[in-house]
């Protein structure tokens, strides 16, 4: 039941449907006891970079504190920031603020 810590920079394999098949994911995001902020932030940096062909990324925050759905829109508008330069890529989508 408790998931460890992942550190999605250090994977090494990226599966083939997140490079070549997926155009959509959501995330589902909500409080649970071991899981940080910082591992859903390592994830969706992890998705915005290797998915090649992501049309749209949703994150689902309504199970979680109020601070921490205002923490999601912080990362999630530094990511746009951040993949604005990169050609064909979306930003990702916020539900539940």
């Amino acid at each position: 039941d408790n998931i460890g810590p992942v550190n999605w920079h250090r994977r090494e394999n990226v599966p083939s449907c997140l490079l070549h098949h997926i155009k959509a994911i959501k995330l589902f995001v909500w409080e649970r006891k071991g899981v940080e902020f910082q591992m859903v932030v390592q994830l969706v940096e992890y998705i915005l970079k290797k998915a090649k062909v992501l049309e749209c990324l949703t994150l689902d925050t309504r199970a979680t504190k109020k601070e921490e759905r205002i923490m999601v829109l912080r990362m999630l508008s530094f990511l746009q920031q951040v993949f604005s330069g990169v050609s064909d890529s979306k930003p990702p989508h916020h539900d539940g603020l």
